[in-house]
């Protein structure tokens, strides 16, 4: 029952994020938007088996979409700083095709600053924590970079199991705060501290 519910909630989310795309690529964006609602968490989603990983502002960034349409998708949690396969921002995609006009709109605004040096070190870690954890198979892990541009710097993904992770700032090196569960075993919540050298095991949990 569970995987065939998984199933059917993978095939539902696989269509939508077709539509959506497809009305960005025929610069349908009233479409666009009416269809977003539905799962509004795909925000950030390429069309499976998309090998270039193009996000929705990646897309409308090449189609040379209004700035208006820009600013919308930001404001519905697009993120400037996401990165296709080939590590493009939109931005970069909008001034390779021309499209100066979406320069300000598409132009990241940080909330943090950090060392990206240690972030990409730190980025190892919780990479290596969630394979230790999780099940990985061919998704592509998180990217922390985008956590710069939240006021509040946390997210949560899945990988067989659910991570929270947020992002702590105020140090001389930035670190992670990550809890780990699974949603149907009682006890199995599991918090860790990750930093720039490594990471430790703090307590666990309810779950």
């Amino acid at each position: 029952m569970d995987s065939e519910w998984i199933r059917v909630r993978q095939e539902q989310s696989h269509c939508h994020l077709y539509r959506l795309h497809n009305c960005a690529i025929e610069r349908d964006w009233a479409m666009m938007f009416a269809w977003l609602p539905e799962r509004p968490e795909t925000v950030n989603s390429w069309r499976p088996g998309d090998r270039t990983e193009n996000a929705l502002l990646h897309r409308i960034a090449q189609m040379g979409a209004p700035a208006e349409v820009a600013e919308q998708l930001v404001q519905r949690g697009a993120s400037r700083l996401q990165r296709n396969a080939r590590r493009e921002t939109a931005s970069d995609i909008a001034e390779q095709h021309g499209h100066h006009h979406l320069r300000e709109a598409l132009a990241p605004k940080y909330e943090h600053s950090v060392d990206l040096t240690a972030l990409a070190e730190l980025q190892t870690h919780f990479h290596e924590l969630i394979r230790s954890r999780g099940r990985v198979e061919h998704e592509r892990l998180p990217d922390l970079e985008l956590l710069l541009e939240m006021k509040r710097p946390c997210a949560v993904v899945f990988f067989g199991m659910r991570f929270r992770y947020t992002l702590e700032t105020e140090g001389p090196l930035p670190s992670l705060i990550v809890e780990s569960w699974l949603s149907c075993v009682a006890g199995s919540a599991q918090v860790y501290e990750v930093t720039p050298s490594g990471s430790q095991f703090l307590k666990a949990g309810p779950g």
